[in-house]
């Protein structure tokens, strides 16, 4: 058995281990759980994700590979990336999710400031190492260059 595939079956049967737990414990627990939400909250990800964020990054993959310099695509593809990571984490704490009125010690803080500053640095470190590549690139000192092989033979893809 190949070690690649090994790591996938484990990492498969660990999920589904998970996943078993997970519903185990909405069943038992079904009254801090409240399963209708639960599922409804899962469908609802789930069309949002197929109607919605996998044509946006299908759409931005494809501006990205269309219109962006060969020398800056790797940091614009890293910012990207970033942001929507970002973005995913700080959903929750943006939306209020968890909040209780009776207590306003959860979730105190004004989140969207917090995630205007973080993806501010994201894009300061990308436009950065964007510079950088491209004052290097200027500079004459070569960047990554593949050495796959191209249509023509000649096993190097300048930009």
């Amino acid at each position: 058995m190949r070690p690649g595939l090994v790591l996938r079956v484990a990492a498969g049967v660990a999920g589904v281990a998970l996943f078993a737990v997970a519903v185990r414990y909405a069943v038992v627990r079904s009254v801090d759980v409240r399963p209708a939400a639960w599922v409804r909250w899962w469908v609802t990800a789930a069309i949002v994700h197929d109607v919605v964020v996998a044509p946006v990054a299908l759409l931005v993959g494809w501006l990205v590979v269309r219109f962006v310099p060969r020398v800056v695509k790797a940091p614009v593809q890293a910012g990207l990336i970033l942001t929507a990571v970002v973005v995913a984490v700080s959903w929750p704490a943006l939306r209020g999710y968890g909040r209780i009125a009776s207590n306003p010690t959860y979730l105190p803080r004004n989140y969207a400031t917090g995630l205007l500053i973080s993806l501010g640095l994201v894009w300061a470190a990308c436009g950065a190492w964007a510079l950088g590549r491209l004052v290097r690139g200027r500079q004459g000192r070569p960047l990554a260059v593949s050495k796959r092989p191209t249509a023509t033979g000649t096993g190097s893809r300048l930009p």
